[in-house]
Formats: structure tokens, sequence, C-alpha cells
């Protein structure tokens, strides 16, 4: 079976494609607090299938997609996508069936593999949800001692824990509930801005309209 390889970085916010390199990776940084604000759709899921395709992104030729479908446990944030939310991201493998399999990698953009359990922040753009932030916007949810006997479900919730990487808007093993709390804390008070309502229901007196974000 023949493989080809290709990497893909993104730099000043362009996609730029290179063989065999990468190049210094320039996505913004974001705070919890950005991330829950320019996102979409937050959900807790399940990861249910992944699929490469060949595809388009702005005028770089062909690259590889893939379109993950996570099963949602919860929603954080958005309407309702029901059952089942379709993700979008860049690189991934496409099966041709005759040996010649492609791969692309990008090492801003986060993977997901299927029965992992995630912590997504997306955002939609042209129709199709992408993780805001790129790597950002993905985090993998673990339980500590998973073959530890479990004897309620509250000890079970203190020891879910959110798993990130250095630099990123969540450390690593932060609490679930914890951060579920922050962020939904995010979203309230957001929906209250845009409102121009204080937290008691009255509108703030003299109060100039706060600019979004």
């Amino acid at each position: 079976m023949r493989i080809r390889l290709l990497a893909l970085a993104l730099t000043s916010g362009l996609l730029v494609v290179c063989l065999g390199r990468t190049a210094q990776a320039a996505v913004p940084a974001r705070t919890l607090k950005q991330l829950t604000d320019d996102s979409t759709l937050i959900v807790r899921g399940k990861v249910a299938a992944v699929e490469g395709r060949w595809g388009r992104l702005g005028a770089i030729g062909p690259v590889i997609l893939s379109r993950i479908e996570v099963e949602v446990i919860d929603l954080w944030k958005g309407a309702s996508p029901g059952k089942v939310v379709e993700v979008t991201v860049l690189g991934g493998t496409v099966l041709d069936g005759k040996g010649d399999d492609a791969f692309q990698w990008c090492p801003d953009s986060p993977s997901f593999q299927v029965g992992e359990e995630v912590l997504a922040f997306l955002r939609r753009k042209d129709g199709e949800l992408w993780c805001c932030g790129w790597l950002q916007g993905k985090y993998r949810i673990d339980l500590l001692d998973r073959d530890a006997e479990l004897l309620d479900r509250d000890r079970e919730a203190a020891r879910t824990v959110v798993n990130g990487r250095p630099g990123s808007p969540l450390s690593t093993r932060e609490n679930l509930e914890t951060v579920r709390t922050r962020v939904l804390g995010y979203v309230r008070s957001r929906a209250t801005s845009a409102s121009g309502l204080t937290p008691s229901g009255l509108s703030p007196s003299g109060a100039n309209e706060r600019g979004r974000q």
C-alpha cells in the first residue's frame, strides 16, 4: 500500500501547503471566555464516525477534509443540533481501495478518534461546523482511575476531567463540572449583555452598549 503524505500548516492567517515540513503556526490564542463567545455551538459528546474526503478550502486547491459525527451528550451553548452534530476538520485519510491512500495532517487542526468522548467548541462557517480556534476548540474527556469501582455518580463526576494542552484555554485534567460551570457562566453573561439588561433584569442607566467582542 502506498500512502501519500502531505503536511499542512496555518501561518499568518493563511493556509500554506508544504511537503515534508510544517511552517510556524500563527493561530490567535484565545481565553476560555473568548472561545465561548466566539463559538456557535458547544457540545459534549462521543465520536461515532470519522470519514476523510477530498475537498477545497479557499483558493488553495484540493485538500483532505474529515467529517466527524459526534453523538451529543450535553449541549452547553447554541440551538439543539439533534442527537448528532457533524464537524469538519482539516486533514485526515482518504482510502481509495486501490492501495494508493492519501493522508494529510495539519498541526493546528484537531484530530478525532471513534469512541473518544470530547468537548467541542464549534463555529459555523459556510454552512459547516468547524472547531473554533482550530486546535483550541477540541478537548478529550477522560475518567481518572477508570478501572476503579464507582459507588455513586457524584464520585464519577468528581473524577471526570477535560484534557487540554500547554498554551490552550484549558489545561490538563481540569474537572469537567468546573469547566461546565465556567462556560455556562460566560454564556449567561453574554446573553445578559446582548439584551441590555443587568443581572437583576433592569436596564443599566446611562451605560453605553457593550460592543461585540
